[in-house]
This record gives C-alpha cells, structure tokens and sequence, in this order.
C-alpha cells in the first residue's frame, strides 16, 4: 500500500464524516435559512395574521384568517389577478409566435452566421434583469428611440419584455430537438 500523502485523495478514496459534513453545510443551511426561509414565513404570517396590515379588521367569530378572505376577495387582488393572467396568456401566445419560427430558422436551416444568430438568441440569458430592463425603459421611455409608441409601463410594454425573455427560451429548447428529428418523417 502507498502511504504518501495524498495517495488517498488520488485513488478518490477520501471520505468525510458525518459531523464533518455537517460542519461544511452548516454556514450554507444558517444563510438559507436567515435570507431566504425566515423573511418568506414571517410575510406569510404577517400577511395571514395581522389584520391591520392589510387595513381589514379581525373578525373575532371567524378567528384570524378572517383577513384572508377579505384580502383575497378584494377588488385590488381581483385586478391583480386578471392582470397577470392575461399578462401570461397574451406573453405565451406570443412567445410561442415568435419563438416556434424562430427555432426552425436557427436549427433546421443551415446558412452562414447561423451560430452567431443562435448565440445572438442566448442575449437574454446573460443579461441581469436590471439590464434588460434599463435597456426597454431607454428604448420605450419618454427620450427613447421608440417613444412614440408610447408603451411605457403599460399591458404591451410588459407583454413585449416577456416575449423577449421567452421566444428565445422556446428557440433554445425546441430548435436542438427539431435539429435531430429525422428530416425523412417531415
């Protein structure tokens, strides 16, 4: 047997115990725990059991999700609602319009600059957020090149930010399949 330090580690022999695994966790499980986890039930809570905060008065004969059906059955969360509904449906419709021709053309048809065009399609996944939508307030915002469509914050607005993010989405998931169908089976 090779008893040089760091032979263990090369035949990937090398094994953690319970406790030490545990002490390697620990920092991760105590931030999730802190950032995520607690601010998310203590919302939750907040917004199930404090009657005030939504401005509801606690009901004393239902208890205290009294507010929740007050909260849920208000006119507020019923836009709300709707919106982001159709937000989705028209997003999605789109999307899929724009990003089902789009797969065929970046994966079926074979031309030159096809792989700058699909890494061209992958913009939306690199971007931060904030980014994306610095550029669409300085491209639809009142001093942006598009202003005159005056869409700024509106139903469209929206509708055409998600499209950007998803048409590419469904570019990048559907395309590859369709690129290893059988051309014999179309």
């Amino acid at each position: 047997m090779n008893k040089t330090p760091g032979s263990a580690l090369k035949r990937g022999r090398v094994s953690f115990s319970r406790l030490g695994l545990l002490l390697l966790a620990m920092p991760t499980v105590a931030y999730l725990v802190f950032c995520f986890l607690y601010p998310v039930v203590a919302l939750v809570c907040r917004g199930l059991f404090d009657a005030d905060l939504a401005g509801l008065k606690e009901d004393s004969a239902t208890g205290p999700l009294s507010a929740l059906g007050s909260v849920l059955t208000s006119p507020d969360t019923l836009a709300a609602l709707k919106t982001t509904l159709c937000l989705a449906l028209v997003g999605t419709g789109f999307s899929v319009v724009c990003g089902l021709p789009l797969a065929w053309a970046l994966y079926c048809l074979r031309y030159p600059g096809q792989r700058v065009l699909r890494t061209l399609v992958m913009i939306p996944f690199v971007l931060p957020t904030i980014g994306v939508a610095s550029a669409f307030k300085a491209l639809f915002g009142s001093e942006g090149w598009f202003s005159f469509l005056h869409i700024e914050g509106s139903f469209w607005a929206v509708t055409f930010a998600m499209v950007f993010y998803n048409a590419s989405l469904i570019a990048r998931t559907v395309g590859p399949v369709w690129n290893r169908l059988d051309p014999r089976l179309a």
